[in-house]
């Protein structure tokens, strides 16, 4: 069986799905992974409206494909697709729909069907509805990762695994071209936070009394490029995550990955291989954010030595690259491969 994925694309840029996505290009292969149905013209509508997520996929859209999803079948029934995934987002659950019923069983069972949920909806249980409404096609999904996966809540389907974001770290490095020294770099703390939360703005709120370093702390409309942003992180000692709309958070991993000491809130949600307090980030509140930013930043050893730990961690962890590596591991546990 040939080792290549196939991608049954949502309709929204999307930054869970399009870094998989990124990731299993560098695992499998550009040649490997497919991608149905084409939406390049979609995602080129985006950056023609600046969207900044956008820049998640327009530079890895891979091995675009025209067949249609009857021939996709066919070549699952051949053996010649070992990976299918689908978001929750656009089109993925409609295209996984159609698709379930054409795969003969014998294929099922060498094929691993992957559902990749994205945040979902306070009040709203997507494993609940897809049983309710879609169960024939829900029993035939191996795996289903939940980007919000709360802590302490108990799942009722034990092929629900917690999945959290990823950094390319190809595509930030071509915006930065490399990692920069901690000793040049020229902001102490750095905090930019766009208008989707009032968590956010809380923080903002909190941040406007710390009385040393050279820092940015800005809280409003986005006004970088992704290239500026991820070269400010790049010249910044400390980064500051906080949550918006959702859980989930890029910066946990943007942050990091440009060379920076992660401060961030400690989430409600299990993250796989998560940061440490005190060793790999730092965990605040809204009490604790001011004494723990000032007591660290009398310590340049100290933080010098926390923010390589902190990208050490996530180029390990958290890169698109090894939630595919991942994925591709639990895929065989799951499958018995």
């Amino acid at each position: 069986m040939k080792n290549c994925a196939l991608f049954l694309t949502h309709e929204q840029v999307s930054h869970a799905h399009d870094t998989f996505f990124n990731g299993m290009c560098k695992v499998l292969g550009n040649n490997s992974v497919f991608d149905y149905p084409c939406v390049e013209k979609n995602h080129s509508d985006y950056r023609k409206h600046g969207h900044t997520y956008a820049w998640w996929c327009l530079n890895d859209v891979g091995h675009i494909t025209s067949i249609s999803l009857s021939d996709w079948a066919s070549e699952i029934n051949s053996g010649k697709i070992k990976y299918v995934i689908a978001s929750n987002r656009g089109i993925g659950v409609e295209n996984l729909k159609l698709l379930i019923p054409m795969i003969s069983d014998d294929a099922l069972r060498q094929t691993c069907i992957i559902f990749l949920e994205e945040e979902e909806d306070p009040g709203f249980s997507m494993h609940q509805w897809f049983v309710e409404h879609l169960k024939p096609v829900y029993d035939k999904v191996d795996i289903h990762y939940k980007v919000d996966y709360i802590k302490n809540k108990v799942c009722p389907y034990d092929k629900i695994y917690p999945f959290y974001l990823s950094a390319p770290g190809d595509k930030i490095l071509a915006d930065i071209g490399q990692v920069k020294p901690f000793s040049e770099r020229t902001i102490d703390v750095c905090y930019i936070a766009g208008n989707s939360h009032k968590n956010r703005e809380k923080y903002f709120n909190v941040l406007k009394h710390l009385g040393v370093g050279n820092n940015i702390i800005e809280f409003g409309a986005h006004k970088y490029s992704l290239k500026e942003y991820f070269n400010i992180i790049n010249d910044s000692k400390i980064f500051i995550s906080v949550r918006g709309n959702g859980w989930s958070n890029t910066r946990n991993v943007e942050g990091p990955f440009c060379g920076a000491a992660l401060f961030t809130e400690q989430l409600d949600i299990t993250i796989p291989n998560d940061y440490i307090d005190g060793v790999s980030a730092i965990f605040f509140n809204e009490n604790t954010l001011l004494p723990r930013l000032e007591t660290i930043l009398k310590s340049p050893a100290k933080l010098q030595k926390l923010a390589r730990a902190s990208h050490d961690h996530c180029a390990q962890n958290h890169t698109s690259e090894s939630r595919a590596k991942q994925m591709i591991s639990l895929a065989a546990k799951v499958k018995g491969w």
